[in-house]
């Protein structure tokens, strides 16, 4: 599951896809629903004290879907042998991530957020590249406007979006298939 608020001048605007959390509800909450970033991160450093779990993030994910949803379209590029999603996150969004089956190459072209994984807390500023293991939840928040993408190997190839989600996105729903 993915989540992607924008935390706009009337509010936040919700887009996409996720569990409840019982954060303090004076400060993720209200900052959530006033589309006060500051106040946001200040809230999501007091959550995160400690490097979040998986599960904290997804029940933040749910608490962030009680908004209401705006989709952010993913431009897709093919290569032989690899597959690109590339999203724009407006400044402002409050943003969940996708769980990858496998190593992702990520690009960040422009823009600054602050990402939060079991992992730890890393401000990522474009350009920048990285890689990412498979199983990695993660929550961020964009200070400015960030061109995101996401690059896996696609062996086979594959050009159908749905085929490709069930290769390399985890469904909490389906049995784990190994990967190869």
């Amino acid at each position: 599951m993915c989540c992607f608020v924008a935390l706009l001048a009337a509010g936040p605007i919700v887009c996409s896809q996720a569990a409840a959390f019982p954060v303090p509800r004076d400060t993720f909450r209200d900052a959530l629903a006033r589309g006060d970033i500051v106040r946001l991160e200040a809230a999501m450093h007091r959550v995160f004290a400690e490097t979040p779990t998986r599960e904290e993030i997804e029940q933040i994910e749910g608490e962030m879907l009680k908004f209401p949803q705006l989709a952010i379209e993913p431009r897709h590029y093919f290569a032989e042998g690899l597959y690109a999603r590339e999203i724009l996150i407006p400044a402002g969004a409050l943003l969940t991530g996708i769980i990858h089956r496998t190593e992702t190459l990520n690009v960040v072209s422009h823009g600054e957020m602050i990402v939060w994984t079991p992992h730890g807390t890393r401000r990522v500023k474009g350009p920048c590249t990285f890689v990412s293991g498979p199983g990695v939840k993660r929550i961020g928040i964009a200070l400015t406007a960030c061109l995101w993408t996401a690059i896996n190997a696609n062996p086979a190839n594959l050009r159908d979006l749905g085929a490709l989600d069930e290769f390399l996105l985890f469904n909490p729903q389906q049995p784990e298939k190994p990967t190869t």
